[in-house]
């Protein structure tokens, strides 16, 4: 399972790696500059993706624990080191506060933000942390307490809880249908006011869906876009081709790419990612570090419970 928590953490880097420098340009445009895309072109172009989940991942880490005012503090401390950082995020730490810390959020979705795709970018930390623990409320609590810094919509929060679920489950081996099941019980424990039953919806009619099939338009940065092509891509057998698929489509290549890349890497196992690939992510070696020990913190959690 150790390999499992290293494909899901190192899949998302890649697959950021991979997605960044075609951020926003459509398909037709892919094509006509570029071709068809076979594989990373610019080594270490991670963006606020991968900050933001070594972020959380670090705070968990260091404290043994999800901490969101920790969490929150160094999201502060490195907004302006956040390459492509979206409005809602921007809006939301640039408004923060530390004695408030959903104040931030609050404030853009007020502006009419937080449907964007940030907390699915930033949660695999806080899901593998609660890989092995039977506590729910505790689970679903952490998930939206991430959420909810930035994005204060019950569309985010269902979102993500959802996707948190199924991530696990389809670490665990269950089919996506399964794994569907699975992140539907959850919905009991979300509160009402951040309940969005559409969401629920898209996830179920994205299990009989193709990323081929999709609208262009589906690509663009929206959460319940991007959690569509995470719950298709889970059906998958080929991380390399599948991730290649994604990109050629064009739209928010990035996030689109690593958080599939976390689905991928989850299912498949650290050894499905393409070894050449990795020569492009420098901090490769600290992220299968860190990876590893927080399978050790998972384990030594459920062990303590048992």
């Amino acid at each position: 399972m150790k390999n499992k928590f290293v494909g899901a953490l190192l899949g998302f880097v890649v697959g950021d790696v991979l997605g960044s420098p075609f951020e926003g340009i459509g398909a037709p445009d892919i094509k006509e500059q570029y071709g068809y895309i076979k594989g990373p072109v610019k080594a270490n172009a991670y963006t606020d993706d991968t900050i933001m989940m070594k972020i959380v991942l670090d705070t968990i880490l260091e404290e043994g624990k999800y901490n969101p005012q920790s969490v929150l503090k160094k999201y502060i401390e490195n907004k302006d080191k956040m390459i492509g950082i979206g409005l809602t995020t921007y809006y939301a730490l640039s408004h923060a506060s530390l004695d408030d810390i959903y104040a931030g959020a609050k404030y853009a979705s007020s502006m009419g933000y937080g449907f964007g795709n940030g907390p699915l970018m930033r949660i695999s930390p806080i899901t593998l942390y609660h890989f092995y623990s039977d506590d729910i409320e505790k689970f679903v609590n952490d998930i939206i307490s991430e959420t909810l810094l930035t994005h204060y919509t019950n569309k985010a929060v269902t979102s993500a809880v959802m996707f948190s679920k199924f991530l696990n489950s389809i670490g665990e081996g269950l089919s996506p249908e399964d794994s569907y099941l699975e992140a539907l019980d959850l919905v009991h424990y979300i509160p009402s006011e951040f309940l969005d039953e559409k969401v629920v919806k898209i996830f179920e009619e994205s299990l009989n869906m193709n990323i081929e099939s999709l609208e262009p338009r589906e690509f663009k940065g929206l959460i319940t876009n991007t959690l569509r092509i995470a719950v298709i891509s889970s059906f998958e057998e080929d991380f390399e081709e599948t991730l290649l698929t994604i990109v050629n489509m064009g739209g928010d290549t990035d996030t689109n790419c690593a958080v599939s890349g976390a689905v991928l890497g989850i299912k498949l196992g650290y050894e499905a990612i393409p070894k050449e690939w990795l020569e492009y992510v420098s901090i490769k070696d600290e992220i299968i570090e860190k990876s590893e020990k927080l399978y050790d913190l998972a384990k030594s959690r459920s062990a303590q419970n048992s």
